[in-house]
């Protein structure tokens, strides 16, 4: 299995296809508070087609804060990952692009995901925009988190606390 890693506030990745009958994708990985570097309990994972939000796919969530959704469509997600206490992080799968033949084995798609706590004053939602979205790359043949998308939005995340720990009371 390839693996391509990005690092990120959220460590996002992907890999290579994986054997599988129906399911097109399984889109599978970890939520962790980001300080401290722990596994997360209690987790709530959403995921629906962002044209048809009455088609929801269920994920098969572990202990320890490890999941799974299986995708059996092509279709584009939107999978909300939130924890009590946390700012919720959103990312989309656009899960389509490959050809027939290279569906037949399926794919995976690793999304470890880093939940922060919520602050007070800090909108570090951003309006409920994704994180990081997930395209087929067809030179590649894989599915590939947008990298530049990905790095814009954890500046974006920075400069919030950034600002956020400037204003006076807070901690520096």
């Amino acid at each position: 299995m390839i693996v391509i890693r990005s690092v990120l506030v959220l460590a996002l990745s992907c890999c290579g296809r994986l054997a599988a009958q129906d399911t097109l994708a399984i889109v599978f990985g970890s939520v962790t508070d980001l300080d401290p570097r722990s596994l997360l309990t209690g987790i709530t994972i959403a995921c629906h087609d962002i044209e048809d939000s009455t088609f929801v796919i269920e994920p098969l969530i572990r202990e320890g804060g490890f999941y799974e959704l299986h995708m059996m469509e092509e279709r584009t997600y939107s999978i909300v990952f939130s924890a009590t206490g946390h700012v919720p992080k959103r990312v989309l799968i656009e899960l389509n692009g490959p050809t027939r033949e290279q569906w037949e084995r399926g794919f995976g798609i690793n999304a470890d995901i880093s939940l922060f706590k919520t602050l007070s004053g800090v909108d570090a939602d951003f309006g409920g925009e994704p994180f990081g979205i997930c395209r087929f790359d067809p030179n590649t043949v894989q599915f590939e988190w947008d990298r530049a998308y990905s790095q814009a939005m954890r500046e974006r995340h920075a400069a919030a606390l950034k600002a956020y720990e400037a204003k006076p009371g807070k901690r520096k």
